[in-house]
């Protein structure tokens, strides 16, 4: 089913991050059904330098955020629990109701590709 906690790394400006930060977040955890972290860069002090949106942060399957921080350097802890991710993926079965029958994904090489241009 893949994996059922996942780290990235993430900067948004503090311009963009409020405007698209929150609901990206959510929904990477909600399309994925796992856990996620999001670790940002702190905010300096100093406004002539770049000013990440920071809000690093942990959420859950459902996309909740269980942990999250403001601009500041710090470090987010949060426990987990990977029971959930299960119970989340037997609530919402996106992957055994799959319908294989109707279609199949296929990689695309650049040779293939170039057929269809």
């Amino acid at each position: 089913m893949g994996a059922d906690f996942l780290i990235f790394p993430a900067a948004f400006t503090k311009h963009t991050g409020g405007l698209h930060w929150d609901i990206l977040r959510k929904g990477r955890a909600l399309d994925n059904q796992a856990f996620f972290a999001f670790c940002s860069p702190a905010r300096p002090d100093d406004e002539k330098r770049y000013q990440p949106y920071g809000h690093s942060s942990v959420l859950d399957p459902w996309g909740k955020v269980i942990a999250d921080s403001e601009h500041e350097e710090t470090i987010v802890y949060s426990d987990i629990d990977l029971n959930l991710v299960s119970e989340c993926r037997s609530q919402i079965p996106c992957y055994s109701q799959r319908r294989n029958d109707l279609y199949q994904l296929k990689a695309v090489t650049k040779s293939a590709a170039e057929d269809y241009s």
